[in-house]
């Protein structure tokens, strides 16, 4: 694995991370089994070019869990 690669899986792995402490500390908790994680954060890269959800802000975290649940 590359530099290049190892890089983006860690930012992959932040990204879906933040985006199940959003649901989990959300009123009420979200289920992250009902989202498309890793495809939200997949799709935050394409239109951005990063991985970083939480540096994007809450409200764009919440507009990709609504626009990636299954």
């Amino acid at each position: 694995m590359t530099h290049h690669e190892n890089r983006d899986r860690q930012g992959l792995a932040a990204g879906e991370t933040y985006l199940i402490h959003v649901l989990e500390t959300s009123d009420p908790p979200g289920n992250p089994d009902h989202y498309r994680i890793t495809d939200a954060v997949e799709a935050h890269h394409e239109a951005t070019g990063s991985y970083d959800v939480e540096a994007a802000g809450i409200d764009v975290a919440r507009d990709l869990l609504a626009r990636h649940a299954k």
